[in-house]
């Protein structure tokens, strides 16, 4: 979990902004496809509503980053499927990384 939390920190704090799209799914979204989801930066709980119903991911973890920062990982422990979400105190959040093939680390 802290290599989970280190990794997660360095990437979040390597870029402050919003990660661009990558519908054709050979960069930072794992391979999955984005053209219906809401835009990459949007309110939280416009994303949070959407990455329920749409991959069933729930929130598994969250880390803060100084007072503005939080970083929040949504994953669904059946598909393997996860999305990494910056959210910013004003409620903004962006997704920064998606994935495929995520499992629960053991000892968890």
């Amino acid at each position: 979990m802290k290599i989970l939390t280190t990794l997660a920190v360095a990437n979040l704090a390597a870029s402050a902004t919003c990660a661009t799209a990558d519908p054709g799914g050979t960069g930072s979204t794992g391979g999955r496809q984005i053209a219906e989801s809401p835009k990459l930066c949007a309110n939280y709980a416009s994303h949070a509503s959407y990455l329920a119903k749409a991959w069933g991911e729930m929130p598994v973890f969250t880390g803060t980053m100084g007072d503005k920062f939080i970083m929040r990982l949504f994953a669904n422990q059946s598909t393997g499927t996860w999305t990494m979400l910056l959210v910013h105190a004003s409620g903004t959040s962006c997704v920064r990384a998606t994935g495929k093939n995520g499992s629960p680390s053991p000892g968890l």
